[in-house]
């Protein structure tokens, strides 16, 4: 299974509530760059937050518009939900 640990993650790009977004690559294909967005899903839990992330995904995979972000896949690990999406150029 595909976890957090499979990334090498760079610079926090982003940050929210329950999660933080970074810049990094998958230790597979060292030379592609995406965005990881790591949610806490313990705090999910705690927060009764989970059918928000689940709409998210759906929407995000979905969802056919030059302004949404295209999701990769999804996965997770003991406490971590990652989405994995495509790395938008910064301006």
């Amino acid at each position: 299974m595909v976890g957090v640990s499979d990334f090498v993650l760079g610079p926090i790009l982003g940050e929210g509530s329950f999660a933080q977004v970074f810049e990094a690559t998958m230790k597979t294909h060292p030379g592609k760059k995406v965005a990881v967005k790591a949610v806490d899903g313990k705090k999910l839990v705690r927060f009764n937050k989970t059918q928000t992330v689940m709409t998210e995904k759906q929407v995000l995979a979905t969802a056919k518009h030059p302004a949404i972000v295209k999701i990769y896949f999804t996965c997770q690990d003991a406490s971590t939900l990652c989405t994995l999406l495509v790395l938008w150029n910064r301006i």
